[in-house]
């Protein structure tokens, strides 16, 4: 979908829908070739979405060339951002997916997301990339929002001191970086856990079994790993 948007915004031809969406599944396939194997997405009772992407992938394109038609305009694509925030040393690796002028709101970042749910993170992904764009650039960027591309709209608009959310995102990127130098990942059962491949080896998440025996030290019960695997 993204591949598709960025040809739109681009001015380059957009090819079929099949045509970007069938490379990426001969590639999957040559890697696993059940794809009952692959990580699904979909609800517990329908979790393949191999056939109805390919009714949703038109409607994402065709929602987005709406907005992008008389509501958005596209300034820039893929914007690399890339740059260190105040207060922290890590250089933040960030691509912008969109930026560009509203007709209503103004410039603003635009980040498209393809999901059903709306982000959780209360406009953080767009508070980063603001900051580093002014990092990067010296323009103040104070909104953002998320374009949910299955609806066609976009989600909460976000609007943030620029001061105050430069230095707010360089404290989170330094505490990060102390916490990674401490070694200190604490395991915390989340939405994201059930794609985790490593569930079943996590004492947080499975509890006691024997593979958190054998794989997670914080399991109680953790064995040394010369001994013989107990599975």
């Amino acid at each position: 979908m993204h591949a598709a948007l960025e040809d739109h915004d681009k001015g380059t031809p957009v090819k079929q829908w099949k045509d970007y969406f069938f490379p990426v599944v001969r590639q999957a396939l040559a890697r696993e070739p059940d794809h009952k194997s692959w990580l699904s997405g979909g609800a517990p009772d329908s979790p393949d979405q191999g056939d109805a992407w390919m009714t949703i992938g038109p409607q994402c394109i065709d929602n987005w060339k709406r907005f992008t038609s008389g509501v958005f305009q596209v300034d820039a694509v893929e914007l690399d951002v890339t740059q260190r925030l105040p207060g922290s040393h890590l250089k933040i690796k960030g691509f912008v997916d969109r930026l560009g002028t509203h007709k209503e709101h103004g410039r603003m970042i635009v980040d498209i997301k393809s999901g059903k749910n709306k982000p959780k993170d209360k406009g953080l992904q767009v508070k980063v990339y603001s900051a580093l764009y002014m990092m990067t650039s010296g323009e103040v960027i104070n909104k953002g929002a998320y374009f949910m591309a299955r609806e066609g709209v976009l989600s909460k608009v976000y609007e943030f001191d620029p001061l105050e959310t430069l230095l707010d995102m360089g404290k989170k990127f330094k505490a990060v970086a102390a916490e990674i130098g401490a070694g200190d990942f604490p395991a915390k059962v989340e939405y994201s856990c059930r794609f985790c491949d490593q569930a079943p080896n996590c004492f947080a998440f499975s509890g006691d079994t024997p593979r958190t025996r054998y794989y997670d030290p914080d399991n109680p019960h953790h064995v040394p790993k010369e001994e013989k695997i107990p599975f």
